[in-house]
């Protein structure tokens, strides 16, 4: 699991480590995911697909799961 801060219409990650296909982000205390906004994530790799957020959790935590294809940045 990673943290993600929401500020905005914008969902940022953090993370440390390098990310592999398969893992689950989880979201603390986005609205905006709530009301279905855009997505904008920022994490070292050329590009992310299928980001998918699950509603079925509560108390403000939603958890994004999401494939990596490419190499990263840097």
């Amino acid at each position: 699991m990673f943290t993600a801060a929401v500020s905005g219409n914008a969902v940022v990650f953090y993370c440390c480590t390098e990310l592999k296909a398969g893992y689950q982000l989880q979201v603390m205390n986005s609205h905006a995911l709530e009301f279905g906004w855009c997505l904008k994530v920022h994490l070292p790799f050329k590009s992310i697909w299928n980001v998918s957020v699950d509603p079925e959790i509560d108390d403000g935590q939603y958890l994004v799961e999401f494939t990596i294809f490419g190499w990263p940045l840097s």
